[in-house]
């Protein structure tokens, strides 16, 4: 595992690597976007568990200034427009068109409601990894998501937390390994 700071959307951000996912050669990243509020570090033993079973590069990214860098300003008015929902999409974006290998790519769009034409886009692509026990994603959500979308893949992960990088991080590791081989 590497800890590196990069410049992303004008935000200096900690980002965790294992492999090269900057030197991939054309071949597949793992990208991790961390929850909200997130810090990477959280990540390290699904990361590594990912890494680890798919001999893939991975890289951890946390949300804008939600982790300590010396080199960032204080939110204020003036800078507001890199931490909202729009700023934390540039983020991303940022990392994956100015520093990934040019073949990786990702699905992002602006989360304000159900995106059903954005669902059908990455249908063939996407694993929706969910759990009864929750309690921040309602399970009526994820019915109406089934009902919408019969042909997106959503498996239910038992007893495991929202917070699953605390104490399932290998479990669902395994689920989304599984997934990414199934799909080669």
């Amino acid at each position: 595992m590497m800890r590196l700071n990069k410049t992303l959307n004008n935000v200096n951000t900690p980002i965790l690597t294992w492999g090269n996912p900057f030197e991939a050669n054309g071949k597949e990243v793992i990208i991790c976007v961390t929850g909200n509020p997130g810090i990477s570090d959280f990540y390290i033993e699904f990361a590594e568990e990912l890494h680890k079973t798919l001999n893939l590069p991975v890289i951890v990214v946390g949300q804008a200034g939600h982790e300590f860098s010396v080199d960032n300003e204080a939110i204020s008015e003036k800078n507001k427009d890199l931490y909202n929902l729009q700023g934390q999409l540039k983020h991303k974006l940022d990392l994956i068109e100015n520093y990934v290998d040019k073949k990786t790519y990702d699905e992002m769009d602006n989360v304000r409601s159900l995106n059903n034409e954005a669902i059908q886009k990455i249908t063939k692509k996407c694993n929706v990894i969910y759990s009864c026990n929750d309690g921040w994603a309602p399970l009526d959500y994820m019915a109406d998501i089934k009902k919408q979308h019969p042909h997106l893949r959503m498996v239910e992960a038992a007893n495991v937390a929202h917070s699953f990088v605390l104490k399932s991080s290998q479990l669902v590791a395994e689920m989304v390994s599984n997934y990414i081989k199934e799909q080669k």
